[in-house]
């Protein structure tokens, strides 16, 4: 007869492992955590498709937007609807962005070449009493932007060249109210335009 420790008989049998309860590896909850970040990607996603739908199918008065606007249409160009659309959806998903009340687009399209728009929008604007100014980072060359610290308000006129439609562009007067007063006089600081 054999003894084992402390005085029993028999063979040494060694405890019963203990359980141990192991964890999720770490990369468990990278994966939920990445998961849950693309879902939230893909469902933003879809919310911004649906919200940019439904405003291009909004229905969209010409003379009604044109008035809203407060600067004249420039002379014989036609209004592109749909770009007036995109453009008005634009505007809405950005509007925090602008920190502006209110602001109305409206894209019109015209054979006339670039420098014979801007120096009608010069003109025009300048007698409504706006000031070109630069524009700081958003200075470019199909772009003009002028403010009127006294209405704070502030238009911008972009002129492209259409795709597809040779010799053709698409002019974009945007505009912007109830502008805070030290953006519009930031602008004006930048220099004024000419």
């Amino acid at each position: 007869m054999s003894f084992g420790p402390a005085g029993q008989s028999g063979a040494y049998t060694p405890p019963p492992p203990a359980d141990v309860k192991r964890g999720r590896s770490p990369w468990f909850y990278v994966g939920i955590g990445c998961g849950l970040i693309l879902l939230l990607l893909v469902g933003s996603c879809a919310a911004f498709s649906v919200k940019v739908a439904s405003m291009m199918n909004q229905p969209f008065n010409v003379q009604q937007e044109v008035q809203k606007l407060g600067v004249p249409a420039y002379p014989g160009a036609q209004v592109d609807e749909t770009q007036s659309k995109a453009g008005r959806a634009t505007l809405q998903i950005m509007k925090g962005a602008m920190k502006a009340t209110q602001s109305t687009v409206v894209a019109f399209r015209t054979d006339d070449l670039s420098g014979e728009v801007f120096a009608f929008y010069d003109n025009s604007l300048n007698k409504a009493g706006f000031k070109q100014v630069r524009g700081g980072a958003q200075a470019r060359a199909n772009q003009h932007m002028y403010v009127n610290a006294k209405s704070r308000s502030m238009v911008m006129v972009q002129v492209q060249d259409s795709p597809g439609e040779k010799g053709e562009r698409t002019i974009v007067v945007m505009r912007f109210d109830g502008m805070p007063e030290e953006t519009l006089r930031s602008l004006e600081a930048g220099g004024a335009g000419g």
